[in-house]
């Protein structure tokens, strides 16, 4: 089993990634159960500059080093040879004093969706349905765009989560992480069990048992993703670590007394996609995607850009925050309510 060791501060003078640049670190932005992420700069030759995020992984262990560190680059390897509009590209992959792995990342301004849904959740209010489809077809396009690339082709997610959709406030939706959970599975064996529970909530059933997660798995993820966002939350608040894992290996939802007022058509995709038997589940994102955004079009939603941009700014106001590890940085913060409901728009 694999030892961790939390992730050491950024290196305070620029890493040189050849010999005409140098990556320099900025504030963090964010921490995952893997890895901190932080806002950096690489500058090339002229003064030449681009703004990115470095993923810099937890510690591993030297024993484990040689079989851990070469997993993650393979997954960083083939996550750059993915190019799609819904997916965070990468771009760089290297090793801080020899020991620490990092990665070199498109940077995306905004929140996460699993932030988003926190705010909403705060004011016990639901996504609107029009923006949840919009998420749905990105994310599903995301996911279909990974299995098509001709430099890299299958790439599955292997553990989609809120966390791992990002909401720019341009009003993009980008997925990020494809791979990393199969490459760093050695390094996080050593999670806590709340910690395993809070990400099982969209985790396939196969996968939660053990098994190898591919494009079935990521449907089920997204389709989970729906469930929260359009019906209610796969577990009760009141279920425990061990019964949410059981849960999640039955591959069960929380049943709802009252139905929500979807199209059956909706409902019906999201059970499709949810089936606890992968043989019988909606197993192609490309086909997912289609048939969400015909259901959208039916529903005369219509470009859901705009409503995202609305909905970030309502939920949170953007203001300088202070990183309690660097300097000041610009973010998202969060206000006094988040948005009730998005308006829909019709084409024609």
């Amino acid at each position: 089993m694999a030892r961790v060791t939390p992730t050491t501060p950024p290196p305070s003078a620029p890493v040189e990634l050849d010999d005409r640049r140098s990556l320099l670190f900025g504030p963090r932005v964010g921490r995952g159960s893997r890895a901190t992420v932080f806002r950096a700069v690489i500058e090339g030759a002229c003064g030449v500059r681009r703004t990115v995020a470095v993923k810099l992984f937890d510690v591993v262990a030297s024993d484990e080093r040689d079989l851990v560190v070469p997993r993650i680059g393979r997954a960083i390897r083939d996550a750059a040879a993915i190019h799609h509009p819904n997916i965070v590209q990468a771009y760089e992959f290297g090793s801080h004093r020899g020991k620490q792995p990092f990665a070199v990342m498109e940077l995306v301004d905004g929140r996460s969706l699993a932030e988003l849904l926190e705010a909403f959740d705060a004011q016990e209010q639901k996504v609107p349905p029009d923006l949840a489809l919009f998420f749905g077809i990105e994310v599903a396009e995301a996911l279909a765009g990974a299995r098509s690339s001709r430099e890299c082709p299958l790439v599955p997610h292997g553990d989609l989560s809120a966390r791992d959709v990002l909401l720019s406030s341009h009003g993009e939706v980008k997925v990020s992480d494809f791979g990393i959970s199969a490459a760093v599975g050695a390094a996080s064996a050593v999670r806590s069990r709340g910690s395993i529970s809070r990400r099982v909530v969209t985790l396939a059933p196969e996968v939660a048992q053990g098994g190898r997660a591919d494009a079935r798995a990521d449907v089920f993820s997204l389709g989970a993703l729906l469930h929260v966002m359009l019906v209610g939350p796969r577990f009760s608040r009141d279920n425990t670590d061990d019964e949410v894992l059981m849960r999640a290996v039955e591959g069960s939802f929380e049943p709802r007394l009252f139905g929500p007022r979807l199209p059956p058509e909706i409902l019906d995709l999201i059970e499709r996609a949810t089936h606890p038997e992968p043989e019988r589940r909606l197993g192609d994102p490309a086909i997912l995607a289609y048939e969400l955004r015909r259901a959208a079009m039916a529903l005369g939603v219509g470009d859901g850009r705009v409503f995202l941009r609305h909905a970030l700014e309502a939920a949170f106001a953007r203001e300088p925050v202070v990183d309690a590890d660097g300097p000041t940085a610009p973010t998202l913060r969060p206000t006094a309510r988040p948005p009730a409901a998005s308006r829909r728009s019709r084409a024609g």
